[in-house]
């Protein structure tokens, strides 16, 4: 079990400290790690800086799945993508949906899937969108190395992860309405992922310092270099080491405009704008870009504003609350669903839709050529070959009776 779901529990039992309950287990983890785990935590808005729960954290603790997938689960729902985030995270609970062969034909699989969206999340969520539209078919899946047990237990996970949202009465009526648009899907995946945040500065880094490398068994994103001073963002699932060196899982990439408004806790400003007009931004104390003056101003405010709507609707999911009764938040949910669409003009451009994609074709060898067939010829018509001249053979003398008597 993650420590972060064990920290959860604790809270909810009512422990106030929870290094302290932690050090009395049998076998306890160490200090360290209990300390990233509630930082991590209040990162995503589960605990308050003074370690108490907030209403998202009482949520979180409520669903059957690690806080990142829970968290992505509330978002989905808030932003009104709730089946496309619970498939994706149904695929993301167990191993990954392609078999583990080194064969061409599952990298040309991944690459079909994946399309231009530039997130194995999508690739994930068209996999499992196929599947199903197919019928679940096994062979579907043997045409296009999918793994059938993997593509079952997502189901089961999706079907579980429904039935708990369901549960928190936050299913209302029109929460798929946004699920059929990448836009909004994305944002609730690099929303719900937070705080694992990787920067692509040549190589990708983490909040943390640490050098991350692409998995190639679970992800399909390339890092290619890009003009100084522009970064790619990348919102990853969990990160692993695996050969000395530490793996990113399950990334997809995030349009910049998207990384303040999701991708952060905490926005500074100085407001003094440089000799270009420009404010630096500085969000949570490592990533810093530069923006108008303008824009500075009003990003703390819509970050509060982002960050309290969705502490109120997981508010209303603990008390069980009908959310479509309030209006307020009912608009509020759909200015910043429009919003993260306006912002993502331009990144990427990709449907989702759930078309089968074609099978690989095998790649066949030449085809060599094939003799002439020998013609039948009647029995009157054959000839006998010609002899051949055999070369003329030197004939040895021969020692014998004969010789010896007229030798005599």
């Amino acid at each position: 079990t993650p420590l972060e779901e064990v920290v959860l529990c604790a809270k909810m039992l009512g422990a106030h400290d929870a290094r302290e309950l932690l050090a009395k287990a049998p076998d306890p983890p160490q200090a360290k790690a209990v300390t990233d785990a509630i930082t991590y935590l209040m990162k995503q808005g589960a605990l308050t800086p003074m370690e108490q729960l907030t209403p998202l954290g009482r949520v979180l603790a409520d669903l059957p799945c690690h806080p990142s997938l829970g968290n992505m689960l509330i978002w989905g729902a808030f932003l009104r993508a709730a089946k496309s985030t619970t498939a994706i995270a149904g695929t993301m609970q167990g191993k990954g949906l392609f078999l583990p062969v080194k064969k061409r034909g599952v990298n040309d699989c991944r690459a079909q899937y994946m399309g231009t969206s530039q997130s194995d999340h999508f690739r994930q969520l068209k996999c499992y969108l196929a599947w199903m539209a197919q019928g679940q078919s096994s062979q579907y899946c043997y045409e296009r190395y999918l793994s059938v047990d993997a593509m079952k237990s997502a189901k089961r996970n999706a079907q579980q992860f429904n039935d708990s949202l369901s549960k928190a009465h936050l299913l209302e009526e029109g929460c798929d309405r946004e699920s059929l648009s990448w836009e909004v899907v994305r944002g609730a995946v690099i929303a719900g992922l937070y705080p694992n945040v990787a920067q692509a500065k040549g190589y990708l880094w983490d909040a943390d310092g640490q050098q991350l490398t692409v998995s190639d068994a679970r992800s399909s994103l390339t890092i290619a270099p890009t003009a100084q001073g522009i970064h790619e963002y990348i919102a990853f699932f969990e990160k692993c080491v695996q050969n000395g060196r530490l793996m990113m899982m399950d990334g997809t990439k995030a349009p910049p405009g998207l990384v303040p408004l999701l991708m952060s806790r905490e926005v500074q400003t100085d407001m003094k704008p440089d000799i270009d007009g420009r404010v630096k931004v500085v969000l949570d104390n490592w990533i810093a870009f530069g923006v108008s003056y303008d824009a500075a101003a009003l990003l703390p405010k819509v970050k509060e504003i982002v960050n309290n709507g969705l502490q109120a609707f997981a508010s209303l999911m603990e008390q069980r609350l009908p959310v479509e009764h309030d209006q307020i938040m009912w608009e509020l949910r759909d200015d910043i669903a429009e919003l993260i669409k306006e912002i993502s003009k331009g990144f990427t451009t990709v449907k989702i839709r759930d078309e089968p994609v074609p099978a690989p074709i095998p790649k066949r060898k030449a085809a060599q050529p094939e003799p002439p067939a020998p013609t039948k010829r009647s029995r009157a018509l054959d000839v006998p070959p010609a002899p051949q001249p055999q070369p003329p053979q030197l004939q040895q003398p021969q020692i014998g009776r004969a010789s010896c008597r007229e030798r005599v």
